[in-house]
């Protein structure tokens, strides 16, 4: 794994002050953590505490970014309601002997994270997010869990700052609105590298793949497919979380071509459908 720069007092001039922490934890712990209420708290917040939270999330300690960030900020404000199906369903299949998690739209790497803190030994994790700035935060939070003993033995990290779609060479990332939400674009945005996922996991040396989790706004259909009828059967995911928020704007169907290729739906939540390959 890329090497983090060293922590240094990692609560520090981040801690939320009295009245920050309260906020926090009635958020947490209480029915007011929930809907338009957690909205007033957050904006209670913003008014206490700017800029980074250092909290604890899943036992360990981590640095989050919710003014800047949605999934951060509901990390950081009712952890227990985040994505419960989608993490249950991470934390099961990477019980698998030596598994590998590829993490396509890693954003902040909340689910990187959460992998490499509950995967079994011997555990292999790529996190691609074209965002450099939210893989230093995943590379910042994976280091503080390390020193602490989290991840099981011969955890294998990489991040990737690249965008996955159907071609190799540039793409374009639009800078506005939720770091969280930005998607590549066929005008304005900045320039990040493109690659195919084929090509993408051939540089890290990865043929079996476990989970794969694919979140890029929108984009999901030129990633998938594309990966799907370019590699054999046996470097198919074992398992796929999809986003299908934005399945109106696909020009393929990616739900129904996995369960062409003998995917069974698992779940589905608001975000996000679950699929495991049949055996």
């Amino acid at each position: 794994m890329p090497t983090a720069e060293p922590v240094a007092s990692p609560w520090g001039s981040h801690r939320p002050g009295v009245g920050a922490a309260a906020v926090i934890a009635v958020s947490r712990h209480s029915w007011l953590g929930r809907g338009a209420m957690r909205k007033r708290l957050f904006r209670l917040l913003t008014r206490l505490h700017t800029g980074p939270v250092d909290t604890w999330l899943w036992g360990q300690r981590v640095r989050l970014f919710p003014d800047r960030n949605v999934s951060e900020r509901k990390a950081l404000l009712r952890p227990d309601r985040l994505d419960q199906a989608e993490y249950a369903f991470v934390r099961r299949q990477l019980a698998r002997p030596r598994p590998v998690f590829v993490d396509v739209g890693a954003n902040a790497g909340l689910y990187s994270l959460y992998a490499a803190l509950t995967a079994a030994a011997g555990a292999r994790i790529l996190a691609i997010e074209p965002d450099p700035d939210l893989l230093a935060r995943l590379r910042f939070n994976l280091e503080l869990a390390r020193t602490a003993g989290g991840p099981a033995p011969g955890l294998e990290v990489a991040l990737a700052a690249v965008a996955v779609g159907d071609r190799d060479g540039e793409g374009r990332l639009a800078t506005d609105g939720d770091e969280g939400s930005r998607s590549l674009t066929d005008g304005g945005g900045r320039p990040v590298p493109l690659r195919r996922m084929a090509t993408l996991l051939e540089e890290h040396g990865i043929g079996r793949v476990t989970l794969m989790k694919i979140d890029v706004e929108g984009y999901e259909d030129r990633v998938l497919p594309p990966y799907l009828a370019e590699v054999s059967e046996e470097r198919w995911p074992q398992a796929i979380i999809i986003e299908h928020v934005h399945r109106q704007s696909w020009t393929v169907n990616c739900l129904a071509l996995c369960q062409s290729r003998g995917y069974r739906v698992c779940a589905v939540t608001n975000n996000n459908t679950l699929l495991e390959r049949a055996h």
